[in-house]
């Protein structure tokens, strides 16, 4: 939309946090090609952001934080290396923020004013200074860069949008994973959720559509039921295994305690 219909000539930048899928990154090679698009894909260590995101795993229970703060991160990064006021994201508070109880994003949220505690107690001094501009985003951010969420200034039509990104960019996701389809531990942040709450992040999303009239209550129907969590997402399971080097019982500790809730958590057996 940037390059076709607003007739901009934007620079693409991408954080790769080390779980992109080669779909996702299939897709922004091939998207950034055929609109003759510069792409810029970015990290920082990973052997030090898988650190980060082990942390603030079995600190908060989520490891979304850190890849989150690296897209505002390489977002500021960018546009002040090259002279750019304007940062285009495709976040949508209308589908994305509009949750079901008020209390969807706490575990989110209390990432984020977890991040210095984290990094003050569990990094060193070495590490603080190298990733300083990573760790610290106000001393790279300034009134200069303007970010704003593109989809909620367009008409946000689900059908025309996948149409475009289908039958025009050659989109293609993973096979049983088209929300959120960029990141191979997703699914397990969308089997965490269903812990708490009962229903996933994809379902609050495809609810939004329904709601808004973007999809039909029939098309909402197939695509729950292309994704319906009925158990643990076990390939992304063995992912946050060799990536934190952490054993399963440590993992499935992490999702009782903090993700399910009390009445659903195994009880231990009392023997008189």
């Amino acid at each position: 939309m940037q390059k076709k219909i607003l007739k901009l000539n934007p620079l693409a930048v991408h954080f790769n946090n080390g779980f992109i899928t080669k779909e996702a990154l299939s897709n922004l090679n091939n998207m950034t090609i055929r609109l003759g698009v510069d792409f810029i894909s970015h990290s920082i260590s990973s052997d030090f952001l898988r650190k980060l995101m082990k942390l603030f795993f079995k600190e908060n229970g989520e490891f979304c934080t850190p890849c989150n703060r690296g897209k505002k991160y390489i977002a500021y990064k960018f546009a002040i290396e090259n002279n750019i006021n304007l940062v285009l994201l495709g976040f949508s508070y209308a589908m994305d923020k509009n949750h079901m109880t008020d209390d969807f994003n706490d575990k989110f949220d209390r990432g984020e004013s977890l991040f210095s505690e984290i990094v003050k107690n569990q990094l060193s001094e070495n590490e603080v200074q190298h990733y300083k501009a990573y760790l610290d985003l106000e001393s790279i951010s300034t009134s200069e860069v303007q970010m704003v969420h593109l989809p909620d200034f367009i008409d946000f039509d689900y059908n025309k949008i996948n149409d475009v990104l289908i039958n025009e960019l050659c989109w293609s996701h993973p096979e049983g994973q088209f929300f959120h389809g960029d990141c191979y531990l997703n699914p397990f942040v969308d089997h965490l959720i269903h812990c708490r709450f009962g229903y996933s992040e994809k379902q609050v999303f495809i609810s939004n559509l329904i709601k808004s009239g973007y999809i039909d209550k029939t098309k909402g129907k197939d695509l729950v039921n292309s994704e319906r969590i009925t158990q643990s997402p076990e390939k992304a399971i063995e992912y946050i295994q060799r990536a934190f080097k952490m054993d399963r019982s440590e993992i499935d500790s992490i999702v009782n305690n903090q993700w399910k809730k009390a009445t659903d958590r195994p009880q231990a057996s009392v023997t008189s």
